[in-house]
């Protein structure tokens, strides 16, 4: 494996460089032995460009962050109870520092308990996999000194994610979805003692709040290997242990393959388009209503992602006609439409046809028009826009001309 330095130097980009340069001396000058941990020090070690910097100090972290800040400029905020603080850098970025601490779970699933002022070999011993608990140490003279108590270089080599202990996803039981989250994202398997200790956290995954279930979930949506993440979850079983009605097979698979490809252009969302509600909506296709309103209970999603889901799930559109299609999608929210989109494959293209043109499509003839002819506005008046606009959608009528035809014929008709 190539020197840490070496390794920073190919991986990081000059001004990161420099200002890991800054962290090293001030730490220095305070006498603070400063860390990188985690993600950052394993995917450089992988050979990848780290994302971010997460720093670990033994010592007040909250302090050197504000030390930095003095130097650099930016704006600091301290969360002086749990010993952290975020440093917002000029131009935007973010940076982490944590003053060393260790974690204790005072019931399985709940949140730790969090106790500033400890080791880095303590703080080491709380996180999640080996390939994670490493730190490399980068104050002053001590700069590329890599602490790896647990395994971490021998479990990247080996291409293995791995828990601490036997109790990690009884501890945490989101740590279930983490583990495939790295496996997948990485390449990796998951170690076959670790696998072994999946079942015995099922009670702990019950117990896990929705919040934080559904968290895990938008994580993994929002991976490129989402599809292959969530058939691992499947094939373990942890999808029916969050709730029985989570499915995910080569069916849900093959309608997901779209998703990449959202939205067409043409369809002029007026809302970015998350992935959330989707990939809800697959994994719940097949179950029943009860069973759908019970899954998105339990996972505590926002009423926008439920409405869509359940839209999208129980839309049994029949329509011969552009009209019809519009008179029954119109009463859809946007995104229960794109939800209906991805499920239906057989209305795609009457459903894309809706997104792109037909729900822009209106009659030149407006209230005020009717209203100068003399009509009053009520029901009637109503019903007359819309078949104008239906008019329109069907091609019975496409000028203003037309309009006014249907609007005299109409008024024949009804003897208004």
């Amino acid at each position: 494996m190539p020197a840490i330095p070496a390794l920073l130097e190919k991986h990081l980009s000059a001004s990161r460089r420099e200002l890991l340069a800054h962290v090293r001396r001030i730490a220095e000058a305070g006498r603070l032995p400063v860390y990188l941990v985690g993600g950052f020090v394993r995917d450089l070690l992988l050979g990848l460009t780290p994302d971010d910097f997460d720093f670990v100090v033994e010592g007040d972290a909250p302090a050197l962050a504000r030390a930095v800040a003095r130097e650099l400029g930016g704006e600091v905020m301290a969360h002086a109870p749990f010993g952290t603080a975020t440093w917002f850098v000029p131009g935007g970025a973010a940076i982490d520092f944590a003053t060393a601490r260790t974690e204790t779970y005072p019931q399985p699933a709940a949140l730790p308990v969090v106790t500033p002022g400890a080791s880095i070999a303590a703080d080491l011993q709380r996180r999640d996999f080996t390939i994670n608990a490493m730190a490399l140490r980068v104050d002053g003279a001590h700069f590329g000194e890599l602490l790896d108590p647990h395994g971490g270089q021998s479990d990247l080599a080996a291409r293995a994610v791995r828990v601490l202990h036997p109790g990690s996803f009884v501890d945490d039981p989101t740590r279930l979805f983490r583990a495939v989250r790295y496996e997948q994202r990485l390449g990796f398997t998951i170690a076959s003692g670790t696998l072994a200790l999946i079942p015995g956290a099922w009670d702990a995954l019950a117990a896990l709040t929705g919040d934080r279930v559904r968290h895990e979930f938008e994580l993994i949506f929002r991976e490129p290997r989402v599809v292959a993440m969530l058939a691992r979850l499947a094939g373990r079983e942890i999808l029916p242990y969050v709730h029985p009605a989570l499915r995910w097979g080569e069916r849900e698979a093959a309608r997901a393959a779209i998703i990449p490809e959202l939205p067409v252009a043409d369809w002029r969302l007026a809302s970015p388009l998350e992935p959330d509600a989707l990939y809800f909506a697959l994994m719940l296709g097949a179950a029943s209503p009860v069973e759908v309103t019970g899954a998105l209970a339990r996972l505590n999603t926002n009423g926008v992602v439920s409405r869509a889901v359940i839209e999208g799930i129980h839309l049994r559109g029949a329509w011969t006609r552009p009209s019809e299609a519009v008179a029954i999608l119109g009463e859809l929210s946007e995104l229960g439409v794109v939800v209906a989109y991805v499920l239906h494959e057989g209305a795609r293209a009457a459903l894309n046809d809706y997104l792109a043109r037909w729900r822009f499509v209106r009659a030149e003839t407006i209230g005020d028009d009717l209203i100068a002819r003399g009509l009053t506005p009520g029901p009637q008046f109503k019903r007359l826009l819309w078949e104008l606009r239906a008019a329109r959608l069907d091609g019975v009528i496409t000028d203003i001309a037309g309009e006014r035809e249907l609007i005299q014929r109409w008024l024949t008709e009804t003897k208004l």
